[in-house]
């Protein structure tokens, strides 16, 4: 019968592996697909599962093939459409006088607003809605990082984090606690915080 600690294993590993091939799906089901989007889930993954591997038996081929993956989509695009010769001719107007012709114009439609006018308009927006414009989650916490390295004697307590209002469910908070007594308090308090912020992330309801 297995112990605790194996079933503990065997259960983070499952829910890894699964989260691992979710977001592979949704990458890959994006049209058009996304290769800036798909090197994201390969770093964020690679960095998971690496760090998690001291912890947690991850099949070598697993993370040999996120390697390739990523070194795949990291690769600069190459086309092979042919290039479009522009032919131009001296004296012939086209849509320009078409466009006078009916009292159009494109440059009347400029704002005549000034940088200055314009960083204003800006600000005030910001100062009424700092989070416009932003997906507002955990993954950027405001955190200094040389700051807490500086305070040699508190190493040992961990990273203080920002509070913010659990968006885990029950079932989620005994998970990262089960993580948290799983990564140990050996672990280096830069990568506990890491590792908790991913399962955070990846589980909120």
């Amino acid at each position: 019968m297995a112990s605790p600690t194996d079933q503990l294993h065997q259960t983070l590993k499952r829910h890894l592996l699964e989260e691992l091939l979710s977001k592979f799906e949704r990458a890959l089901l994006r049209s058009p697909l996304d290769p800036e989007d798909i090197e994201f889930v390969c770093r964020q993954q690679l960095y998971l599962m690496q760090a998690l591997s001291r912890h947690v038996e991850i099949p070598i081929y697993i993370i040999q093939a996120l390697q390739e993956v990523f070194e795949i989509v990291r690769q600069p695009p190459y086309s092979t459409a042919p290039h479009a010769m522009v032919v131009t001719t001296t004296g012939l107007r086209g849509r320009p006088r078409r466009m006078k012709d009916f009292g159009l114009s494109i440059s009347d439609l400029y704002s005549s607003i000034t940088d200055e006018e314009l960083d204003n308009s800006v600000r005030a927006i910001k100062d009424e809605m700092p989070a416009s414009g932003y997906r507002m989650d955990i993954e950027e916490a405001d955190l200094d990082w040389d700051v807490a390295a500086s305070y040699e004697a508190c190493e040992d307590l961990g990273v203080v984090v920002p509070e913010f209002e659990c968006p885990l469910s029950s079932d989620g908070l005994n998970g990262l606690e089960d993580l948290q007594n799983l990564t140990g308090s050996n672990t280096p308090a830069t990568e506990m915080y890491l590792l908790c912020r991913e399962f955070v992330t990846t589980n909120i309801v």
